[in-house]
């Protein structure tokens, strides 16, 4: 018979937020097993290409700005900048082109 593997806690969903419940429990000593449906991991925090080739696009970017004020990232709780993890500003951060030729662009 196999190896068994025993875990503290089992954490369903591989987005940024059980990401994050996870990497705590594990800081705090626990043996922690993530389990993510899609082929990808992140929510939040994902790239993909969605739209036309050579675009990337953040598909949950709504609540990028709440994140990074969250402690996690504004104290660097989890040493995720040790990591690679990196923010990117851009200006404006979104333009919306409207067919009348208008658009609302915010900075």
């Amino acid at each position: 018979m196999g190896e068994v593997l025993e875990f503290d806690v089992v954490v369903a969903g591989g987005g940024h937020n059980g990401l994050a419940c996870a990497a705590y429990l594990a800081k705090a000593g626990l043996r922690v097993l993530v389990l993510e449906g899609r082929e990808i991991l992140g929510g939040n925090t994902t790239t993909e290409a969605l739209t036309t080739p050579g675009f990337r696009h953040d598909p949950c970017a709504t609540a990028f700005e709440l994140f990074q004020s969250s402690p996690t990232i504004r104290n660097d709780e989890l040493g995720l900048r040790q990591r690679g993890l990196q923010f990117l500003y851009p200006d404006p951060v979104v333009t919306m082109p409207f067919e009348d030729g208008t658009s609302l662009t915010m900075w």
